[in-house]
């Protein structure tokens, strides 16, 4: 399949790509209840600590978390706005795949007759 910018679906696959790995969807349940640094969540879910600072880069790059200094720590949090951006724009590629399968089914039917 043909990487387009035309596709509804584009611009989330950043997002959901960096979801898709178990220790990132992880650590962002676990950002979402509250604030980690990354000691703590490599604590939290048994994995080391560049372990975690890598699936973070890669969370921030996507720009689901974010970081804040407090003291010698980074302590990192969910960009629930992100978040809720995704949801809704899951939802829209949803219905719009579905008006447009819709519409095409209807017309195929058509056809048939």
């Amino acid at each position: 399949m043909k990487k387009s910018a035309n596709r509804p679906f584009f611009p989330l696959l950043k997002e959901l790509k960096a979801l898709s790995d178990e220790s990132r969807f992880l650590i962002v349940d676990l950002l979402l209840r509250r604030d980690y640094c990354v000691k703590a969540l490599a604590r939290e879910i048994k994995i080391s600590e560049p372990a975690v600072s890598q699936h973070l880069k890669i969370l921030r790059d996507a720009g689901l978390v974010y970081g804040t200094k407090k003291g010698c720590y980074i302590h990192y949090k969910v960009n629930r706005g992100v978040l809720t951006l995704l949801s809704e724009r899951i939802q829209s590629w949803s219905e719009q795949t579905r008006e447009e399968t819709s519409q095409q089914n209807h017309a195929k039917d058509r056809a048939c007759y």
